[in-house]
C-alpha cells in the first residue's frame, strides 16, 4: 500500500503554522473564540478547532 501523498503546498503550509507559533502551543484564546463563534453559528452542543501539523493517517468506511 502506497502512502498518500502530500499536497503541493504542505511545506508552506507548515511554514505558515510555525511562523504563527500555532503548533506544539498550549491553549490559545483565539481558538476558544473560534470554537464558541462555531457552536453559536451552527447551533450544536460540542465544536473543536484543531492544528494538523502533519496530514495523513487511516481510514475506512464512509
Amino acid at each position: 500500500m502506497q502512502p498518500p501523498s502530500l499536497p503541493d503546498n504542505e511545506q508552506q503550509r507548515l511554514q505558515t503554522l510555525r511562523g504563527l507559533q500555532l503548533l506544539d502551543s498550549g491553549p490559545d484564546e483565539r481558538f476558544d473564540r473560534l470554537t464558541r463563534l462555531a457552536l453559536h453559528i451552527y447551533e450544536v452542543l460540542i465544536a473543536r478547532v484543531s492544528r494538523v501539523a502533519q496530514l495523513g493517517g487511516e481510514g475506512a468506511g464512509s
